[in-house]
């Protein structure tokens, strides 16, 4: 039987379909969104989900440049503006097919720069890109890494053509704001992976934001730092009070991750870490030594169902922690009455379905809130398969391995997946038996004016100075052993390199004037200016 569809108020339903509509669109400010309703989740229905056509127009639609990336995360600015970061994500032009298939390459991180919701040229993208001229075809708006890594060795010659380093990789996981001096700040977690895709470490990337979205500039790399590592602290970020509480995930089982909290003592990531870990008579303290493997699968903070894509926010004085407990499971949300949870009784609020192939990266957008409904974000992601052939009856079977990359760039509609899908879930709060108190908020932007307190880390530290050099450069490390420095140009090119145990005055002088990257192997990057 054919369905009519009629479009009221931006929302699209089917006649006669059952929706008790319980809030008013066009009262509400609700009337600039094009919203595509889904389900209700509860008998009542009350709870209702529906999909956000307008975001997923402005991040699914592009046909040059970012056209796609895995793991969606937004860090809103106070100006306005929000920083939008992505991991594994694809560069270059669409096909008419809607395919990666062509003139398409992979990078291994991604940044762009949201200034408002009417289209995707509303973003700048914070990607070099390789070219932006029409008359190289091969490499037209394909990209570098957003940040590289400090141990990465491809050749440049091989990054102009497109290819990605994956023999070292960063990732981003998520960051807060705050005031260094009277400037805005970001710190960036990202981590680290080897090329056997084994995560190998943690970095802290701290830029300065200043200026005009489109100027060249606006948000500028002041340094990478190697943190101490054991799991990927940083998944997500909640601000609360004088801390930052860093979410992340320990492999407990084959398949299954739990959730494990740190936290910072001020609201600087460079401040000292603290670990929650439960004790020999299994009560869980804040300690600040780096805890083990086997400490931390004693102190998970979820209930029975295993975490996977964790984001914690908070509302109306209590938290809540949105996940899968696996890739391609449902959406669920449980409530803790701290930070550091609980976090028990998951309740579903999605289940994706089956033509959705693999649904990941979930992330929670609390500034997209806006009369109380809960924004997310997921991708949707192909599982690696083999494909057998034969190219004649009778003709020998071909084995074929397709990676998730293969699938993600080639076939019709490709270009459809690996991009962000959002969700708006109205009336959630009923599920937890809640009160609406009004548009869930994001904490890291309401308080990051309140501090002002940049730490230098009293471990592991890295210091590389004068910024602005003429003709000497330092560099220092805490560590008693030799280690590799490099200065590179702005380009990537090695300029000079030699070792450092503990202090390097190096010569400069004859280098021409510019920006340089000087990186420490296994310590971080520092962006340095060469004037006469």
């Amino acid at each position: 039987m054919k369905k009519v569809y009629t479009v009221l108020l931006g929302i699209i339903l089917p006649l006669g379909s059952v929706c008790a509509q319980s809030f008013d669109f066009y009262q509400d400010g609700l009337k600039d969104l094009y919203l595509d309703y889904l389900n209700t989740l509860s008998s009542s229905k009350v709870v209702e989900v529906y999909r956000d056509v307008t975001y997923w127009n402005l991040f699914g639609m592009r046909e040059k440049g970012w056209n796609g990336g895995l793991r969606n995360v937004s860090l809103p600015l106070p100006d306005g503006n929000c920083l939008w970061m992505h991991t594994d994500s694809y560069f270059g032009r669409i096909s008419e097919l809607r395919d990666r298939s062509h003139y398409n390459n992979r990078v291994n991180n991604a940044a762009q720069i949201q200034t408002g919701e009417n289209s995707p040229r509303d973003f700048v993208s914070l990607n070099e890109y390789i070219s932006t001229d029409k008359n190289y075809p091969a490499t037209y708006y394909m990209a570098y890494d957003w940040l590289r890594h400090p141990d990465a060795v491809l050749q440049q010659e091989y990054l102009q053509m497109g290819f990605a380093d994956d023999k070292h990789v960063l990732h981003p996981l998520d960051g807060t704001l705050l005031l260094s001096g009277g400037e805005l700040h970001a710190q960036i977690l990202f981590l680290s992976y080897n090329d056997g895709q084994k995560a190998d470490g943690l970095y802290l990337a701290e830029y300065a934001i200043a200026g005009e979205p489109h100027q060249k500039g606006y948000v500028q790399l002041i340094s990478t730092r190697r943190l101490p590592f054991v799991v990927d602290f940083g998944h997500a970020i909640l601000e609360d009070g004088e801390h930052n509480y860093l979410y992340g995930l320990v492999q407990t089982s084959e398949t299954g991750y739990d959730l494990v909290v740190a936290r910072t003592q001020t609201r600087s990531l460079l401040s000292t870490w603290e670990y929650y870990v439960a004790n020999q008579n299994g009560i869980r303290e804040w300690q600040t030594e780096l805890p083990t493997i086997d400490d931390l699968k004693k102190s998970k903070i979820n209930g029975v169902s295993k975490v996977c894509s964790p984001s914690v926010f908070k509302y109306g004085g209590a938290y809540y922690l949105v996940s899968q407990p696996s890739r391609g499971g449902q959406i669920q949300i449980s409530k803790g009455d701290n930070p550091w949870g609980p976090f028990k009784a998951q309740v579903r609020l999605y289940m994706p379905s089956s033509n959705e192939k693999v649904a990941c990266e979930v992330a929670v957008h609390p500034h997209l809130s806006r009369i109380g409904e809960l924004v997310l974000s997921y991708s949707i992601d192909r599982e690696p398969i083999t494909v057998y052939t034969a190219k004649e009856a009778g003709a020998p079977i071909i084995e074929t391995y397709l990676t998730t990359d293969q699938r993600n760039r080639y076939g019709w509609g490709s270009a459809n997946l690996a991009v962000p899908h959002f969700l708006r879930i109205f009336n959630w709060q009923k599920l937890l038996n809640v009160e609406n108190i009004g548009p869930v908020t994001d904490a890291g932007l309401e308080v990051w004016d309140t501090y002002d307190n940049i730490e230098a880390p009293q471990e592991d530290a890295l210091h590389v100075y004068p910024v602005v050099m003429k003709d000497v450069l330092n560099i220092e490390t805490a560590r008693n052993e030799t280690l590799t420095w490099s200065i590179c140009s702005a380009g990537g090119k090695v300029v000079m390199q030699g070792d450092v145990c503990g202090h390097r005055q190096i010569n400069v002088s004859h280098l021409p004037c510019g920006i340089y990257v000087v990186n420490v192997k296994g310590m971080g990057t520092t962006k340095v200016v060469k004037s006469n």
